[in-house]
């Protein structure tokens, strides 16, 4: 069976009434163009939510009175949030999977969202034998005699997504960086995002998560690795002159000191990709700009009325609440959904399993001496010591554990003690008043104050060597951890 699959397009299907068929919308045309030439034996229109049932089945009661000889039928999605690209993949990934292995399956491309554009993207790759996309190709202005069929071959001049041979990106991240299960998966998502050449991503995750290394990937496994990757931080520290002036330049004289003309980075940037950092930081006027830009791919310098065009790729972070920001009227609504056609969010260290913490533990204390050219081996770390780094919050996530573990090296020698961590790392507990708690606390003070010293410690206790070893397992304490 070959079928021809596409959405129904709820404003170009439809005329501005809403009530009547638009002749020239895209699944009239399909059925007018290409059902017949391209010998499809069923048409299936999709779409999103059961409210809309009644707009499918009026237009496809339409093309059947139009074209009483052919199948043609509607199937709901059931997608219950649009902006969701994930949901929206996995229910076209079920509709694929639907079909059988050597049925053929063409899927016109150009009807509904980004979103959609994006999963249909992500959901061929995986169904290649059997599906397809396609788009019109349109020549002059008659489309009665001029509509064409033109696929979708993800090649350099396709102005949406490239397939090209993903070489080293994520061996070189997996290599350089701690990637568990639990970054894994957001990996992943991207890599299938970098692909899409012009879609712009929106990252959520506390400081000091990774949202800039992800970011990097996205433009490194991308086509546009070999152009420039620029980073802005839109926080408190620029005034908005200032934003926009490094954004998009400035003309001589537009402020005081702009004594010529100067390129901003969106020029400069130009076939890369550009990192707005802390994006709800950004003052109103340069949201304004930014969604111009985002909407059709131009911008004024500052003080200018010269229009220009860059080809750049936006990617957004925050670690705030920014649709909260929108709703405080902070933050503007259409320029977050713009930004959000592609939300990643990296999860908090304190959120990871204990074994992935241990792990990274593991390949930040072995990466370390590489990173920073410390001529010392690999440091050890007593039990103890990794219990208290296991357990910590880490409100600064991977970039505060990597701060720790660096300070150790410059003055642990050998094997890293929970005396060695700060004092932030000595959670504060509620007293007790039972004696054997009491007792473990003693030995423990008296090897800190002895540096482990066994002898010592029972002289100051007032014990012999062979009743503090007994303590001492009794507790599970280890003096080599005091030393």
């Amino acid at each position: 069976m070959k079928y021809l699959v596409s959405w129904m397009a709820n404003r170009n299907d439809f005329l501005e009434d809403g009530a009547a068929i638009n002749a020239e919308g895209p699944n009239s045309r399909l059925q007018r163009f290409f059902f017949q030439p391209r010998a499809y034996d069923s048409h299936l229109i999709l779409y999103s939510t059961p409210n809309e049932g009644e707009m499918a089945h009026r237009l496809v009661e339409h093309l059947r009175g139009q074209h009483p000889e052919r199948h043609i039928e509607q199937r709901c999605l059931e997608i219950a949030d649009p902006s969701e690209q994930r949901q929206i993949v996995d229910r076209q990934l079920e509709l694929l999977a639907s079909f059988k292995e050597d049925d053929q399956v063409e899927i016109f491309y150009s009807a509904g969202s980004d979103m959609v554009r994006l999963a249909w993207f992500l959901s061929t790759q995986l169904h290649k034998k059997k599906a397809s996309l396609f788009t019109f190709g349109q020549k002059g202005t008659n489309p009665e005699a001029t509509s064409s069929f033109q696929p979708i071959q993800f090649e350099t001049d396709e102005p949406y997504f490239q397939l090209r041979s993903r070489t080293s990106a994520m061996e070189r991240y997996q290599k350089n960086f701690y990637l568990g299960s639990t970054l894994q998966a957001e990996y992943f998502r991207a890599r299938s995002i970098a692909s899409a050449r012009n879609i712009s991503v929106l990252i959520l995750g506390e400081t000091g998560a990774g949202k800039e290394l992800l970011a990097r990937f996205i433009h490194e496994d991308s086509a546009r690795a070999k152009a420039p990757f620029e980073v802005v931080n839109c926080g408190p520290l620029l005034t908005s002159q200032e934003l926009q002036s490094k954004l998009f330049g400035h003309a001589k004289g537009s402020f005081f000191g702009a004594e010529s003309d100067q390129e901003g980075i969106l020029a400069h940037a130009d076939g890369g990709t550009l990192l707005l950092e802390d994006i709800g930081g950004a003052g109103i006027e340069v949201q304004r700009q930014i969604l111009q830009f985002l909407h059709d791919g131009t911008f004024r310098p500052y003080g200018s009325h010269e229009t220009r065009r860059s080809d750049v790729r936006i990617i957004a972070t925050t670690n705030n609440d920014l649709f909260d920001s929108v709703q405080r009227g902070q933050f503007r609504a259409d320029l977050y959904y713009r930004l959000a056609v592609v939300t990643l969010e990296v999860p908090a260290l304190r959120l990871w399993a204990a074994r992935e913490r241990e792990e990274l533990i593991d390949f930040l204390l072995t990466h370390i001496p590489k990173k920073y050219h410390i001529d010392k081996p690999k440091l050890e770390v007593a039990p103890s010591a990794l219990e208290k780094l296991l357990n910590y919050e880490y409100r600064g996530n991977i970039r505060e554990l990597e701060h720790v573990l660096t300070n150790c090296y410059i003055f642990v020698r050998k094997t890293i003690r929970e005396k060695d961590l700060a004092n932030k790392f000595r959670v504060y507990e509620p007293p007790t008043f039972e004696i054997g708690a009491w007792e473990a606390e003693l030995i423990k003070k008296a090897f800190r104050h002895f540096r482990g010293n066994q002898t010592h410690t029972a002289q100051a206790i007032g014990w012999s060597i062979n009743t503090l070893k007994k303590r001492c397992e009794v507790f599970g304490i280890n003096r080599e951890d005091y030393h």
